[in-house]
């Protein structure tokens, strides 16, 4: 990998605390950033991002993107079909131009068992899944970060660019 204006930066202001975070890297990848960066003298914290309510997984994809995006949706589709509202909180980050796609797939999967409780309107608040990006309104975004940071959420699983963010205070997920 290359770091080009990082490892300027990092050269040019030796003395400036610089602090480097990967979710990913393996432990030849964190020397490669390191050595790139020209850190010397520096404390590296690994952790694993698994916890009793967050868990992490990686998907690699194989073959054509919608089929693999439909190989990795489907069973998640498949569990919030069987489980509804005692599936966990589950948030995919996808690019925006998969949105859509992956929105359509669950759509398919649950058919009409897509809102909670069974028969009720098929409207937002009733749907146990949702898309949450840029190009939607104000209004819908606000509708899904309270469903998501009350307990009594009822959307399960939320396909989100990186619009979502950080610092959203979801208790339950």
């Amino acid at each position: 990998m290359d770091y080009g204006n990082l490892s300027v930066l990092c050269a040019t202001f030796s003395n400036v605390p610089v602090l480097a975070m990967t979710a990913t890297a393996n432990k030849s990848d964190r020397e490669d950033i390191k050595k790139s960066l020209g850190l010397k003298n520096c404390y590296e914290i690994v952790g694993n991002p698994d916890r009793r309510n967050v868990m992490y997984e990686k998907h690699f994809r194989a073959g054509a993107d919608m089929d693999s995006l439909m190989d990795i949706l489907s069973p998640i589709a498949q569990g919030l079909l069987e489980e509804q509202i005692d599936y966990p909180l589950t948030i995919i980050y996808i690019p925006l131009k998969w949105c859509g796609f992956a929105y359509k797939i669950f759509e398919s999967v649950l058919g009409g068992r897509q809102c909670y409780p069974f028969g009720s309107m098929q409207v937002p608040e009733n749907r146990l899944f949702a898309q949450f990006h840029s190009p939607q309104t104000r209004q819908m975004k606000n509708e899904i970060l309270n469903q998501l940071c009350s307990p009594q959420s009822i959307i399960r699983v939320v396909f989100a660019t990186v619009a979502l963010g950080m610092g959203v205070d979801i208790r339950s997920i």
